[in-house]
């Protein structure tokens, strides 16, 4: 039965990120358009207050932003279930609204049996954060796969408390449903008056950090949070995928895509292994980086790219670090992406590596993280000189310049060729 679980966390107000974003876009674009003319940067968080309005007065009926918006992805939390044969019920019931597997509900038809996108409503600063109200979404509501409420299971009720303890929200004896809660506090006073009431069943194993950000946002007794709070990805162990570079092939009609498989997972691993460990001595021999999709997923390069990327942060201070750039070597050299998207993805995830890049692309280039040192290979830079006018466009290839990606036997090795 699946031992952990994996909740992404999103926190900040999604209209408000949506139009900061939808500016920033615009200002890009604008940016790319006229930055050659006008001797401008090419990079928005660049340019001087004069320059700023050299653009504004491109366009002005454009709504500006310089910087990126901050990302609503507060980060990610594990959790190890309880793997007692006395808490099968709870965790079934978790581990099936985590994948969503069981479609809708019963009592509700129109809403589903799932976690994904479902408010955290109710988080009291110094005591719990709870959510998994996929009926109704503001605590009045829930319902479990065995359609409406559950009774407790006792031995989830032995269970004693602590910070970090995964545990099922109730209204009372016998009346769990989809609600669950994450305990915050490590005081023994409020925690006496949880235990022997609710199921518990499991305990955070990573994420710490995200407990302290929903803290921040807790609100007094009602709960009220300062910002809205969501679920926005959730995945079990039981229902990763690992996948290489080399499982994406070129098909007719469109760009790469994954094998027929990948449409009913909702975890995905980028997994990249080095076939000379020594070469890195303090990164593990394979290295991965976690993320979520859901169908159908079309498993392109730069969706490749994204998903390592998003995660960079993360996992940046963790041995599986370096991993990150191994992949963007191979993405660029088969002409994937180019150098510049590269730079751009890893200093939008890391405003430190922004300083360290030297952007001529005949240069080598080394990327400094807070612990790590990255280094872009000989043959990648090989490859940037000799083919200078490769280049993506709205995410499709430069049809003169199509890459071929060839599945290997032997080997994370990617052949390339021109199609």
């Amino acid at each position: 039965m699946t031992s952990q679980v994996f909740l992404d966390i999103f926190i900040g107000d999604k209209d408000k990120h949506a139009e900061e974003e939808t500016a920033y876009n615009a200002t890009n674009t604008l940016l790319a358009k006229n930055a050659a003319i006008y001797g401008l940067p090419s990079d928005p968080q660049e340019l001087s207050e004069e320059q700023q309005d050299i653009l504004k007065e491109l366009d002005s009926s454009l709504t500006m932003r310089f910087t990126p918006p901050k990302p609503l992805n507060a980060g990610r939390i594990v959790f190890e279930l309880d793997s007692s044969p006395g808490l099968a019920k709870t965790r079934a019931n978790f581990v099936a609204l985590c994948t969503g597997e069981k479609g809708t509900c019963k009592n509700a038809p129109t809403k589903k049996l799932h976690y994904l996108d479902c408010p955290v409503h109710r988080i009291v600063k110094g005591f719990v954060a709870q959510g998994g109200d996929i009926t109704r979404g503001d605590g009045s509501g829930g319902e479990s796969i065995y359609g409406g409420k559950f009774n407790d299971e006792k031995e989830g009720l032995k269970k004693k408390m602590k910070r970090k303890s995964l545990a099922m929200a109730n209204s009372g004896k016998n009346s769990n449903s989809s609600q669950f809660f994450i305990v915050l506090t490590d005081d023994e006073a409020k925690l006496s008056k949880m235990n022997g009431k609710y199921v518990a069943f499991g305990v955070m194993k990573s994420g710490g950090e995200v407990l302290d950000k929903l803290d921040e946002v807790g609100g007094g007794a009602d709960g009220k949070s300062s910002q809205p709070v969501w679920i926005g990805g959730c995945v079990t162990s039981r229902h990763e995928k690992r996948v290489t570079l080399r499982d994406c092939c070129v098909v007719s009609g469109g760009g790469p895509r994954a094998p027929e498989a990948f449409d009913s997972f909702v975890g995905v691993h980028i997994v990249h292994s080095l076939s000379t460990p020594s070469q890195h001595p303090h990164c593990r021999t394979e290295k991965t980086f976690e993320s979520h999709a859901h169908t159908p997923l079309v498993l392109t390069p730069q969706l490749l790219l994204t998903m390592a990327s998003a995660y960079y942060e993360f996992y940046r201070g963790s041995s599986i670090g370096m991993a990150l750039t191994d992949s963007l070597d191979e993405l660029i050299t088969s002409g994937a992406i180019t150098p510049q998207l590269a730079m751009k993805v890893l200093q939008q995830f890391d405003k430190s590596l922004a300083d360290t890049i030297v952007k001529q692309v005949k240069t080598k280039t080394t990327l400094k993280g807070h612990l790590h040192t990255y280094r872009l290979c000989d043959d990648v830079w090989t490859f940037i000189v000799k083919n200078p006018s490769f280049k993506m466009e709205s995410n499709e290839m430069v049809s003169a310049q199509k890459i071929k990606i060839v599945a290997c036997k032997n080997g994370d090795a990617i052949e390339t060729g021109k199609k």
